[in-house]
């Protein structure tokens, strides 16, 4: 019986012709080319997205401290042509992060009831984003939104509270001083991480421990708990106005550069206490002035000050935030604002303030004028 060598069982690998072997480079080139399409537009649309929601924030703030100032003067929010003027304002404000390309469509409301202390402001845009691949598979451009608005609910529209932060981490080796590790760079706070907001006061230990570590060595003593005076003007019921305003916040205008007084009778009972209620309350989200030491108050102080903790007295400004107005001795300067999630407070008589960092309002450094050139105030 002879052996069929031809048959299928038999049969050797034949190698591909060059033509299959082009056919398959095809199509893995064009499996690529569309991968690469796909990650561009998506990094070009959210780059576009991200710009879009930073521009329509600023906005928002704009308008906001255009609002306060209206609510501080007579019959300002009956005054429709001011109103429109806000309006123009959050517009022009929006336009400033689009310097060399159309800004997007924007719309502006706004509610100021006469019954209410609250004012709601809603800013809504949107902008056309063209593609760059997407239009091969007929997507020529994308539509991008964003909505910035406070709602009716008091919770919801949140001031400062009269507290302020140095831009750097704080820690305390030991009761009554503290280290601070200022950022420098690109470094700040993280979001989701805990850091201490306000130092614990106290006598400081004395003496040196044999196994001192260089933190502790390195620790400056409190001399102050952070509190701060946000309206800049002294008064019979300053004690009162900081509890009131650790509790409700304060929504007047402040702006990058300001200084502000300290508030020396704000001990940590009254803090803790303050900050208790609030907790108690559900309000949790809080809004801090990040500050530094002015040029002015460093030349003047009688030994070095890093932070707003090394500061002691306080200055009667009047209610006047620049340096060219008042000669500031004991003052810090605003650099930025920042949004924590406040932890629940230690027990009233003791232990430091802490709280969980969300996000920047306006981060140290940043040019001012990407945000807003009015007189700022959060939500």
């Amino acid at each position: 019986m002879t052996q069929n060598v031809g048959s299928a069982s038999h049969r050797l690998p034949t190698k591909p012709t060059r033509g299959a072997i082009l056919v398959i480079a095809a199509c893995g080139a064009l499996l690529f080319l569309g991968l690469l399409a796909l990650v561009t537009d998506i990094g070009w649309i959210y780059f576009q997205q991200i710009k879009l929601q930073g521009a329509i924030y600023a906005g928002w703030k704009a308008g906001m401290d255009e609002l306060c100032t209206l609510r501080a003067s007579p019959d300002g929010l009956r005054n429709q042509s001011r109103i429109d003027g806000v309006k123009e304002s959050v517009k022009a404000v929006i336009a400033l992060n689009y310097p060399q390309a159309s800004p997007p469509a924007v719309i502006v409301s706004i509610d100021a009831p006469r019954d209410s202390s609250r004012l709601f402001l809603t800013v809504k845009g949107t902008r056309e984003c063209p593609s760059f691949f997407a239009r091969l598979f007929g997507i020529p451009a994308f539509q991008l939104e964003t909505v910035r608005k406070n709602g009716p609910d008091p919770a919801e529209d949140t001031g400062i509270i009269p507290l302020a932060i140095p831009h750097g981490e704080v820690k305390q080796p030991h009761p009554g001083a503290y280290t601070c590790t200022l950022f420098q760079g690109n470094e700040g706070f993280l979001p989701g991480r805990d850091y201490l907001l306000v130092p614990e006061i106290g006598n400081s230990v004395e003496g040196t421990p044999n196994n001192a570590s260089s933190s502790f060595l390195d620790a400056r003593r409190v001399l102050n708990s952070g509190g701060i005076d946000p309206d800049n003007c002294q008064s019979a019921t300053d004690s009162l106005e900081f509890e009131a305003r650790l509790i409700q916040d304060f929504f007047q205008p402040i702006q990058l550069e300001d200084r502000l007084i300290l508030q020396p009778e704000a001990t940590p009972r009254t803090i803790r206490t303050g900050l208790a209620t609030r907790f108690l309350r559900g309000r949790t989200v809080i809004v801090l002035p990040i500050t530094d030491i002015p040029p002015e108050v460093a030349s003047a102080a009688k030994s070095p000050i890093i932070t707003i903790y090394d500061l002691q007295g306080k200055d009667s400004p009047g209610g006047r935030y620049s340096p060219s107005e008042f000669p500031f001795t004991s003052a810090v300067r605003v650099i930025g604002f920042a949004e924590f999630e406040l932890l629940k407070p230690e027990p009233l008589d003791a232990g430091p303030v802490c709280g969980r960092f969300i996000r920047y309002l306006i981060r140290p450094g940043v040019p001012p004028e990407a945000f807003t050139p009015h007189r700022f105030s959060v939500e």
